[in-house]
């Protein structure tokens, strides 16, 4: 049976979205591996950044946990696509990464990788969203595990082989922001083709309404 909100039957729903999820998942590894190993391993070794820039790199991946809240509430509503709004920011930290990879400043080059990490965490509603949607409650949790499994796997090997280059020689850095940038994108595109609903409009009257969840269950 098809739904509303896409011409594929249930069936090839979950098939489609899986499938651009494990891609999604392959390159999240890459991702994950290049932000989360050399961001600041990069800020200390090769430009001595202080304690302040160390901070808010570190800070960053919460910094987006808690804008993803507004950007959900803002969104909703809209007409937009769950897929859409999770890959526009998986596309901003793509050329953000590529600047920051390239650009000799310690500033810029910190600005950019706080942007990239701050839109990596903040698209991550969506994407939750779209699972709880397309995927059969009784095997969402096995489905989603394979491509979490492949991000792990592809994490430890670019992270092996990133490192391996940078014993060679440090300013290679520039190459594997690189990669890691178009990572992103690629990221973006898998995240772009799963077919998902458009954002409900929100119940709540202000970006953190949702905090309420805290203190009691949702109805």
């Amino acid at each position: 049976m098809a739904l509303e909100y896409s011409s594929l039957t249930t069936a090839e729903l979950h098939r489609k979205t899986y499938k651009c999820d494990l891609w999604r998942g392959f390159f999240e590894g890459v991702l994950s591996s290049g932000i989360q190993t050399f961001a600041l391993f990069i800020a200390i070794r090769y430009y001595n950044a202080g304690e302040g820039l160390k901070s808010l790199i570190a800070a960053s991946p919460f910094i987006g946990m808690i804008l993803s809240l507004p950007m959900v509430h803002y969104t909703a509503g809209k007409g937009l696509k769950k897929s859409f709004c999770s890959a526009v920011p998986s596309a901003l930290a793509s050329i953000c990464l590529i600047i920051g990879a390239w650009i000799p400043s310690l500033e810029l080059y910190a600005l950019m990788i706080t942007i990239s990490y701050i839109c990596r965490s903040a698209a991550i509603p969506y994407l939750t969203s779209i699972y709880s949607d397309n995927y059969p409650h009784h095997r969402r949790g096995a489905t989603f595990s394979k491509p979490l499994l492949l991000t792990v796997a592809i994490s430890s090997l670019f992270g092996l082989a990133g490192s391996l280059l940078l014993e060679i020689n440090i300013i290679y850095f520039n190459w594997v922001f690189t990669i890691v940038g178009m990572s992103a994108f690629a990221k973006a595109l898998a995240i772009g083709s799963m077919p998902s609903k458009v954002i409900e409009k929100s119940s709540h009257n202000h970006p953190f309404g949702n905090f309420e969840y805290t203190i009691k269950d949702r109805e």
